[in-house]
């Protein structure tokens, strides 16, 4: 029988960037490693506002490179992690400026992008937040990375067009919201989408979601590499840890 012995987190926040975390970097590696993860991406939320607290944050002017204070979380994290045999992947969670929260009218999107290094995120800068569904899906997939909506029925969520998403979140398991992660599953089935499952981390009760792997990336483009091939399993309950 097929093994997949690598837990891996797809979606986790830390204080810094994203105004709703709670913890450290360091902190935050030491929960995952305790509970036996393997791996995890560093997803924490890039849109507008959060450039804004970034900038603030770091007490840092308002011309400050918004992707390079970004990235800070995302080092620290990855330090503490080869110390604690914890691997690190890039990752963000982004609202682009047509789909942000922070706007008065829907539609209102969040995207994962998976499988991009910290050099394509420089690289791609603050014009990422400028770009709608279908530019940023270019964008991904010429760079081998995935473009992933997550938590698509979400309260005020709402799908975006699935001709430009290689996949979606199908266990969101963030313990505040409800999700509504059948009707995520059901989207991606009739759209032959990726699914995914994640915990949508943001602090310690929050952990437990995740995929499961046959092995470890060896990088970010090995582990968009390993996603499309679809052969994963996912964790759909922070308790139990059943998986499909």
């Amino acid at each position: 029988m097929k093994t997949y012995p690598y837990k891996l987190e797809t979606h986790m926040h830390t204080v810094h960037n994203s105004d709703c975390a709670k913890l450290e970097p360091r902190r935050a590696a030491e929960v995952y490693a305790k509970r036996g993860y393997k791996g995890v991406i560093c997803t924490n939320h890039f849109n507008r506002h959060d450039c804004g607290y970034l900038r603030k944050a770091y007490d840092a002017g308002e011309d400050a490179d918004a992707i390079e204070l970004y990235l800070r979380d995302f080092y620290e994290l990855k330090r503490a992690g080869k110390e604690l045999g914890l691997d690190v992947f890039c990752g963000a969670e982004i609202s682009p400026d047509g789909t942000t929260y922070y706007k008065n009218s829907p539609p209102y999107r969040e995207f994962l992008i998976l499988g991009v290094t910290p050099e394509e995120l420089k690289e791609g800068g603050e014009a990422l937040l400028e770009k709608d569904q279908r530019g940023l899906f270019k964008w991904c997939d010429e760079r081998g990375a995935l473009l992933l909506q997550a938590h698509p029925f979400r309260e005020i969520c709402t799908p975006g067009d699935p001709r430009f998403l290689h996949g979606a979140e199908i266990a969101n398991l963030h313990p505040l919201h409800n999700s509504k992660n059948k009707k995520a599953a059901a989207f991606v089935r009739e759209n032959d989408l990726i699914g995914t499952g994640g915990s949508d981390f943001h602090f310690p009760l929050g952990i437990g979601g995740g995929v499961l792997l046959p092995r470890a990336p060896k990088d970010d483009k090995d582990l968009a590499a390993l996603l499309k091939t679809r052969d994963f399993k996912v964790i759909k309950s922070r308790f139990r840890g059943k998986i499909v």
